[in-house]
């Protein structure tokens, strides 16, 4: 957001801070969008996903003689990729399970540690 000098109005300039932080809500919504797509070509490439499926799965015109010849839809393809994405997603997103946290979600409460007491022999006067 660029300093620019009020216009003296101050319900215009309220008017302007809302249509920039609408502005660069839509801009970080948009870079976001763009990122995940940009993540899922990448991990349908990693899986071995032929490119021409994965640029059909994110919708992309095929470039160059092969979009203008080639017509194929590649759907049974697309729906391989998209099952396969679907499953990975689940995995990642699946919360791991926390060993110190037990199945009711409530951490459990533990005395605070206190330091072993001295094995070494006691002197008497």
């Amino acid at each position: 957001m660029n300093w620019r000098a009020g216009s003296g109005d101050p319900s215009r300039d309220a008017e302007d801070r809302r249509a920039d932080r609408g502005a660069a809500r839509r801009a970080s919504l948009q870079r976001r969008f763009h990122r995940f797509r940009d993540t899922l070509k990448t991990r349908l490439s990693e899986h071995g996903v032929d490119g021409r499926v994965s640029e059909h799965v994110l919708g992309h015109v095929v470039p160059g003689i092969a979009g203008v010849y080639d017509h194929a839809e590649l759907l049974p393809q697309r729906r391989e990729a998209l099952s396969w994405w679907d499953k990975e997603l689940d995995r990642i997103l699946k919360p791991k399970a926390d060993s110190r946290r037990p199945a009711n979600g409530r951490a459990e409460r533990t005395p605070p540690s206190r330091p072993e007491p001295s094995r070494a022999p006691t002197l008497r006067r």
